[in-house]
This record gives C-alpha cells, sequence and structure tokens, in this order.
C-alpha cells in the first residue's frame, strides 16, 4: 500500500468478494470502497453502483479484484463508455486484449452484458449527459 501512495493513488475500489483490504490498509490514507461482486452474476446495477463510486473518489483510484481481468475488465469498460465517451466497440475491444486477461471461456456473460449496456440512462443517473 505505501507503493500506491508513492505513485499517488488516492482510492481503491476492491471488487473482491471475500479479501476487503482493510488489514493492509491499517496504516494507510488510501480510502477504500469495496463491492462484492461476482463475475458469473455482475449486472448492470453493479456497474452503475461501482460507476457511482468511482465517479465520487479522489482520484487516482486503483480498480482491483482476484486477477484484474473479468470484474475489473468489465468494470473499466464500462467506465470508458460512461465518462470517457468510448463506444461498446472500443471498450469491449480493450477489455478483450490478451495482455488484460479477459477470461472468456468462463464468463461470456460479461460481453453480452457490456454489448447490452444501457450507457445513456448510465450517464443520465451519473448527471454525465451531454450538453449539446
Amino acid at each position: 500500500m505505501q507503493e500506491l501512495e508513492a505513485l499517488g493513488i488516492q482510492s481503491i475500489l476492491n471488487l473482491r468478494r471475500q479479501k476487503t483490504d482493510e488489514k493492509k490498509l491499517k496504516d494507510s490514507k488510501l480510502h477504500l470502497d469495496r463491492i462484492p461482486l461476482k463475475a458469473s452474476k455482475l449486472d448492470e446495477a453493479d456497474i452503475f453502483n461501482a460507476l457511482y463510486l468511482l465517479q465520487q473518489a479522489e482520484k487516482p483510484v486503483l480498480v482491483h479484484c482476484w486477477h484484474g481481468s473479468d470484474r475489473t475488465g468489465a468494470i473499466v469498460a464500462a467506465y470508458r463508455m460512461v465518462f470517457d465517451n468510448w463506444s461498446k466497440k472500443q471498450a469491449i475491444a480493450e477489455f478483450t486484449e490478451d495482455r488484460f486477461g479477459y477470461h472468456q471461456g468462463r464468463f461470456p456473460n460479461l460481453i453480452t452484458l457490456l454489448e447490452s449496456l444501457d450507457v445513456d440512462a448510465l450517464k443520465k443517473k451519473l448527471g454525465q449527459e451531454s450538453s449539446f
């Protein structure tokens, strides 16, 4: 955690179901939020909750789960769509890059979820509507 602080990280969003990071943050100034997610059950409400916490968090934020590929990747892809205005195609392409380790055979539901995500509704709920 000291290394993360030295890198300038201000907040952590932990997506793991069992490990909380609380003990590791004992002597740290890092802010911790946690949403225990299951990759096979991830839904739009989970994505909204994660995006809301990311929107509120002091930046920069480290998002992590166990492998940093499935739950984390899906949340980051949704973040790209909602806050960075990436297309679904762009965000999913990044999510599925080999270097990020997405387990497609195990969690094909994540692609389906990202493809069906109501990005406009999420933007509206998060106050990210376009001012055009």
